[in-house]
């Protein structure tokens, strides 16, 4: 079955959480600027007695910028911070290009009595869409995850209990489709809560779609990733084009109710020097929102630092204005 896309006007505010109650902006009727219900970001949570580590740096893709806290007995298990600085490049069809900078959650949990898991975004909103996961042994002092914004190998090695270093792997694959080349990479983690499964942030969300509607309000966020510089991007077709300069915001949430209880992953994407935005949105299915417009306006970064991000978004199918995707999403770190 064919995936359908519908080519939307895009409306978005963001800005960033310097707090769990910061206000946000307006919004449609069906698109409230909170989320229902009581938001705790991860800062409420943390035990500030428990942190080696305190924020010294401000830009969000720096590490001196995140707490490092948790029982250092706890070992890998926790919400993490992942930050990288990277120039990665391969085959042209390889979907593995890269050059620039990331952050993103990362969250690893007690698997089974052997293995611990390890949960974090894709890089685009795609079919199917859920958290990209890997196993790893317990008591591991270093693991291998699959970067999602180079599909390259980042294999991390912990240097204390709040702290990962890592470090992009060159790939010489006999297929082509997975030779990868490492020009530039720093990555490091930090290590936000020793709760493994807590939420980055939480969600409301409204669509219309095909005649059915469905409100997901307060559905956990599982991930989020933020990339600035060289991406790659979606065509008009729907398409993977080349890669260029942009910024790009995703998340994958689990809806509290509807949408069959299937994930549903949204990227927002913006290039620089260009007033084309890019959005879009997978249900988990067959489904799939791809929009494109050329308003300025449409996606406003008023704040968005280490602390957190919020964002509010209104998206309409520019063929069939009854058909619509709103929501709310407060991040905070």
């Amino acid at each position: 079955m064919p995936i359908h896309r519908h080519f939307f006007a895009v409306a978005f505010t963001v800005t960033a959480l310097l707090s769990g109650c910061g206000g946000g902006g307006g919004g449609s009727s069906s698109n409230p600027s909170q989320p229902s219900g009581d938001y705790t970001p991860i800062s409420s949570t943390r035990n500030t007695a428990s942190c080696s580590v305190v924020p010294s740096g401000e830009s969000p893709y720096d590490i001196a910028s995140y707490y490092g806290c948790g029982d250092q007995n706890t070992g890998l298990i926790g919400t993490w911070m992942v930050v990288a600085d990277a120039h990665i490049t391969g085959a042209a069809l390889s979907h593995t290009e890269f050059n620039g900078v990331m952050r993103m959650t990362m969250h690893i949990t007690e698997h089974n009595s052997t293995q611990l898991k390890v949960s974090y975004c894709p890089d685009e909103a795609i079919p199917n869409a859920a958290p990209l996961q890997a196993l790893i042994p317990k008591g591991s002092d270093s693991f291998t995850i699959r970067d999602p914004m180079s599909n390259a190998d980042i294999h991390f090695s912990v240097v204390d209990p709040h702290t990962l270093q890592g470090e992009h792997q060159t790939s010489d694959a006999a297929s082509p489709l997975q030779q990868v080349t490492v020009e530039r990479s720093t990555v490091h983690a930090r290590k936000l809560s020793q709760q493994g499964n807590l939420p980055p942030g939480h969600i409301d969300l409204f669509y219309r779609y095909d005649s059915r509607q469905n409100s997901a309000n307060f559905s956990e966020a599982k991930c989020v990733l933020q990339a600035e510089g060289d991406l790659r991007r979606f065509s008009n077709s729907g398409g993977l084009s080349q890669a260029q300069e942009g910024t790009l915001t995703s998340f994958v949430l689990t809806p509290r109710s509807g949408n069959g209880g299937n994930t549903i992953s949204i990227s927002l994407r913006e290039l620089a020097n260009s007033e084309i935005r890019y959005a879009q949105v997978y249900f988990g299915g067959e489904d799939a929102f791809y929009g494109a417009s050329d308003s300025p306006e449409d996606v406003i970064y008023s704040q968005n630092d280490r602390s957190g991000i919020e964002l509010d978004a209104v998206l309409f199918d520019i063929n069939d204005t009854e058909n619509e995707v709103s929501f709310t999403a407060l991040f905070g770190f």
